[in-house]
């Protein structure tokens, strides 16, 4: 029981009770239990055995308590207002019991908030999206009662996830092995803020900067302006065939069977950027993950954006007439650079060409200086070297790259201020330590027919029989003394130069290995 509705009830039973004045603070001391009858042991009976022994005894009681009950009011309006809000990835159902609890600790310590109060209170800690918010209030006719609220989140919630089941059950298939018939893929869905984005002040093309889509996108109309203007600079584009879905707040999808490749300018500055088409009225919208491989940095006051992957700072940003931030993306009037070789659009959504590059088609008839390299540079795509070196390695593309590269040795990437080391490992998996799904894989690559009911052991023998004997690997050079590496030598057909040591024994027997291999 809190301290203060203790002394209410105190003062009601002194009116109340029959015993005489000097004997009522005995009779209350009598009655403590718990840790209340442990503090009590500080009180003078003498005292509480007079005419004044109830003012002693609620004395005491409110220098004990009453000021630990002033720090729990302080508790529970500190969790409630500031601290209670629905966190990252938990359940509508449990929130609305956490918030319940919130509101009845309110009540014990004397805050009684009014209904319109406690329903206001409760969407605006479910942290949800402008859309989503007006989804909710609609579905209770825009009236702010908690019962209705919670039971209309709870529905939500509910419908959101069932959305979110197809995209699951894509990736756990994806991951299964793929010796069986092929299936039709699972639905992809992109999530995209929904918003009113508005019109321009002025007729350039522009893409909108601040939104939390998952993919690039854009409207019909959007992509039309987009192809015209790359036709009339005679910039290269392409088009990809896909089959994803995008969502914009409401319920509805939207199906998009075809992404573009264009060239975009801001400032002189030059991407290829892939633009998912949609049969709607939707302005250009870069994704999150463009403009988290752009290094792109917002400032708000200023209304400017710096994009660290493009060298570009404090570009100012024009407004929509709704408040959005753009920035104009096919300002540049040059040639575009030369179109990249082998890009997998399906993994890749932004390409950002070299420095030197972009640099040397910015000055076209100009005898332009390459920054000279240290060292020869490895022949690889500049695609490659691109990814390679970029602050944020794309996992999906780097899988899809490694997959097919015929790259054996290490080699480095020259920057300008820095140097990357690239370590190649054996693409060769020992068979001993793979499992029946990597068998099959590794079979169905080689070409090679197999009978599904093949145990294990069959699987690997097979494969191991179709690799063929393979040659000892020289990792065990390290462990050898001088006069052991000596017998390799002399067994190898190698004359030992005087004075041999170790490591120039070690680096004999290697080199005649790669050569015999």
């Amino acid at each position: 029981m809190a301290t203060r509705g203790y002394l209410r009830k105190v003062a009601a039973w002194r009116r109340m009770t029959r015993l005489r004045p000097n004997k009522q603070a005995l009779a209350l001391y009598n009655n403590l239990t718990g840790r209340a009858w442990r503090d009590a042991e500080e009180l003078d009976l003498a005292l509480l055995d007079s005419e004044h022994g109830v003012d002693v005894f609620t004395q005491w009681v409110s220098e004990k308590y009453l000021d630990k009950e002033v720090v729990k009011v302080g508790k529970c309006m500190l969790e409630f207002f500031k601290y209670l809000k629905k966190g990252h990835g938990q359940e509508i159902r449990d929130f609305n019991q956490e918030y319940d609890r919130q509101v009845s600790r309110l009540k014990e310590v004397g805050c009684n908030l009014p209904d319109l109060c406690l329903a206001w209170f409760y969407v605006d800690k479910l942290r949800l999206e402008n859309d989503a918010e007006l989804n909710l209030l609609s579905s209770t006719g825009n009236r702010y009662e908690l019962s209705k609220l919670q039971d209309a989140a709870v529905v939500q919630d509910r419908m959101n996830r069932r959305l979110w089941e197809p995209r699951k059950h894509g990736e756990k298939d994806r991951k299964k092995p793929q010796n069986k018939a092929p299936v039709q893929s699972a639905q992809v869905l992109h999530v995209c803020e929904a918003f009113h984005v508005g019109s321009l002040e002025t007729s350039e093309i522009v893409a909108i900067t601040d939104c939390a889509c998952s993919r690039s996108v854009a409207g019909s109309e959007w992509i039309k302006r987009l192809r015209q203007n790359a036709l009339a600079k005679g910039h290269q584009f392409e088009v990809v065939q896909q089959h994803e879905h995008f969502k914009f707040g409401g319920d509805k999808l939207f199906l998009s069977k075809r992404a573009w490749c264009f060239w975009l300018n801001v400032h002189g500055k030059w991407f290829i950027l892939k633009v998912s088409e949609l049969d709607t009225d939707v302005p250009l919208l870069l994704s999150r993950p463009v403009l988290a491989q752009l290094g792109m940095r917002y400032d708000l006051p200023a209304n400017t954006a710096s994009f660290e992957a493009l060298s570009l700072f404090d570009v100012p940003l024009q407004t929509t007439l709704t408040g959005l931030p753009a920035v104009p993306v096919a300002c540049g009037s040059g040639p575009a650079p030369r179109w990249p070789k082998s890009i997998q659009w399906d993994l890749v959504e932004i390409y950002v060409p070299s420095e030197s590059v972009a640099y040397m088609v910015r000055h076209e008839g100009d005898v332009v200086e390459v920054p000279k390299k240290l060292f020869y540079p490895k022949k690889l795509d500049p695609l490659v070297l691109n990814k390679l070196s970029a602050e944020h390695l794309c996992p999906e593309w780097f899988r899809g790259w490694w997959r097919d590269n015929e790259v054996l040795r290490d080699f480095w990437i020259e920057g300008d201020l820095y140097m990357d080391r690239i370590h190649v490992m054996s693409h060769q998996v020992s068979v001993w330590k793979m499992r029946r799904a990597e068998l099959l894989g590794a079979l169905t690559d080689m070409k090679v027919k197999y009978e599904p009911s093949m145990s294990v052991p069959e699987l690997r023998s097979l494969l191991m029989e179709t690799r063929g004997p393979q040659r000892k690997t020289s990792l065990g050079l390290t462990k050898c003394t001088l006069e052991q590496l000596k017998e390799k030598c002399l067994e190898e057909g190698l004359e030992i130069p005087p004075k041999a040591t170790q490591g120039l024994l070690m680096r004999m027997l290697r080199a005649r290995m790669e050569t015999t291999a």
